[in-house]
């Protein structure tokens, strides 16, 4: 619950500056004055009216929540089954005796015929199940088949005309170049929604992303990498606004080495947009808080003269102590020479 009450009372009844209400109740100052913004806005008057709680004032100052969209229930929903007690042997005493009836009257019957086919062996219990359904009861009238006829037919509703999908429900956090990791694949959002906490619906095949506005589709696909988007809402420019990371991720890099630098750069460039580079950079700052800044600036350095400038690379030299043994040297590949096999570049044109 927030603290509205307690901000608005050192305000107008202490008159304390907006730095020391922050401190005294544990929140920002942007908060303090975003409060404070509100509730002239909302045209109320301090004292506020009595009845009117932290509750009431909060949705007074920013509006009723949006309620959660409803997830669909599955095709299934309408039944109602009452499972049997615990050590209560009479509620299930139907059920059993009804197995042994079928027990005794088809597998019996059945035991000593040989079939090639699981459509003969189909065919022959039905057989004997449609003469089981219609052998008449002893101590009432009717059969199995009138009681269904009689009862359960009318009560029968039709199948649903769609199919129903089996969803799998989880909550994320979008990462700062707006996209969210599901099942090892990345989904972009709108780039307002960077750092925040939205909820996944998988489906076989698609893939939702629910916050307080509408949903997000997108088509499923497992083993998908991040892709330039072409939507306005998650280019890269707008993300700028948010947060400039490019400049960020390589003034950190320089912190630990030139050569962490030039990986980081060069991971950045590699990609149609340097926001698509953003999770390798951290992981390998991720790496330099485990490792320590000096194996790390080794291991960039020998990434780069090896020609494996890639995040996962750096793991596995730190990971396999490669960057404690010298550095080989930075020397050119061998050129073939000429022969009449070789056509060169020309020859394509």
């Amino acid at each position: 619950m927030r603290k509205v009450h307690e901000l608005l009372r050192l305000h107008f009844d202490l008159n304390l500056p907006q730095r020391q209400i922050a401190r005294s109740i544990k929140v920002s100052q942007s908060t303090v004055n975003e409060y404070l913004s509100r509730f002239q806005q909302s045209g109320l008057g301090w004292p506020v009216p009595q009845g009117y709680d932290d509750r009431r004032l909060q949705e007074e100052l920013f509006g009723a929540g949006r309620p959660t969209p409803p997830r669909p229930l599955p095709d299934f929903a309408h039944i109602r089954a009452t499972p049997a007690r615990v050590r209560k042997p009479r509620d299930k005493a139907k059920v059993e005796v009804g197995v042994q009836i079928a027990q005794r009257w088809i597998v019996a019957a059945l035991r000593h015929r040989k079939f090639f086919s699981v459509g003969e062996l189909n065919a022959a219990i039905r057989e004997l199940l449609e003469k089981l359904n219609q052998r008449p009861f002893k101590k009432r009238d009717g059969c199995r088949r009138s009681l269904f006829d009689e009862i359960d037919w009318p009560a029968l509703r039709p199948l649903p005309a769609e199919r129903y999908d089996l969803s799998v429900w989880s909550k994320a956090i979008v990462n700062i170049d707006y996209h969210v990791q599901v099942d090892g694949s990345f989904y972009s959002v709108p780039y307002t929604l960077a750092r925040k906490a939205v909820e996944v619906r998988t489906t076989p095949a698609t893939v939702e992303i629910f916050t307080r506005a509408p949903a997000w589709l997108r088509t499923c696909g497992r083993g998908s990498r991040i892709r330039p988007s072409r939507s306005p809402n998650t280019g890269p420019r707008r993300t700028r606004r948010i947060w400039n990371g490019r400049s960020r991720l390589v003034d950190w890099a320089r912190k630990t080495g030139r050569f962490a630098a030039q990986l980081f750069q060069h991971i950045l460039d590699r990609y149609p947009h340097p926001e698509m580079g953003y999770r390798s950079c951290l992981g390998l700052l991720r790496l330099g808080e485990k490792y320590g800044p000096k194996r790390l600036e080794a291991a960039c350095e020998r990434a780069l003269v090896t020609g494996a400038a890639s995040d996962k690379s750096v793991k596995s030299i730190l990971a396999h102590s490669l960057d404690l043994q010298p550095v080989p040297p930075d020397s050119d590949p061998p050129r073939s020479g000429g022969h009449d096999n070789i056509r060169g570049a020309g020859y394509y044109q």
